[in-house]
């Protein structure tokens, strides 16, 4: 068993051991939930979504900028690389507000206790 992590409707993070990836993704599309252990091209998919909520956000610009290098730097390999996979993590797993927060500069996106 192995433990996957998924988020609700409300980017609430939900953990569940399941035997294998296969019921992983059976069990999140059942329960309407987000799988955070996902193939590359859904990974991607997933951060481009995220990243267009903040379309009308005044940071935009910067945010997408930002996306465009973490995902070359995400494909590469080394320390970049590394850090590039964290961020397009942390946009993807948490919550919206917790972003917009991070882009008017009230908190530094660091991992929140629940999402890690």
């Amino acid at each position: 068993m192995s433990m996957y992590k998924f988020l609700n409707n409300k980017e609430e993070m939900v953990k569940v051991n399941l035997k294998s990836f296969d019921e992983a993704n059976k069990y999140a599309e059942k329960n309407n939930l987000v799988s955070l252990t996902m193939k590359y091209d859904d990974f991607i998919k997933a951060f481009n979504s995220k990243i267009e909520k903040f379309k009308s956000h005044v940071k935009y610009t910067e945010l997408l900028e930002q996306s465009k290098q973490a995902k070359i730097y995400n494909t590469m390999s080394g320390y970049n690389s590394i850090v590039a996979h964290d961020f397009i993590k942390r946009i993807i797993t948490m919550p919206a507000k917790y972003i917009e927060d991070w882009l008017e500069e009230k908190n530094n996106l660091e991992w929140l206790a629940e999402y890690k």
